[in-house]
């Protein structure tokens, strides 16, 4: 029978690096909460910036090596994805104004 290569041993088809990624500071919890648009259920936290940026890419990386171990698809990241054209596809963030205040 032939030897199975663990699966952080095994080439993923995406690299956690390939993910867009976001970290911001949560004032109800005191921490930072790391966060990865890909996988908006996926979330986690540090105590700097740096520490939930690396927790986060930490849980993707268990996430596609259960995906690929299960043969479930995985999502591509924002920065492998092409449009009909076969051009990459751009993401714009839209943040709504501050609501006016009225004197």
């Amino acid at each position: 029978m032939p030897s199975r290569k663990p699966a952080s041993e095994t080439p993923l088809s995406y690299k956690p690096k390939d993910y867009a990624y976001t970290v911001m500071w949560s004032e109800e919890d005191q921490i930072y909460i790391g966060r990865v648009v890909e996988f908006p259920l996926l979330a986690a936290h540090g105590a700097s910036p740096e520490a939930a940026l690396k927790e986060i890419t930490d849980v993707v990386r268990y996430v596609l090596e259960d995906l690929e171990e299960s043969g479930e698809e995985i999502p591509p990241p924002l920065s492998k994805r092409h449009t009909a054209r076969n051009a990459p596809l751009a993401v714009f963030l839209c943040i709504p104004p501050a609501p006016l205040l009225h004197e």
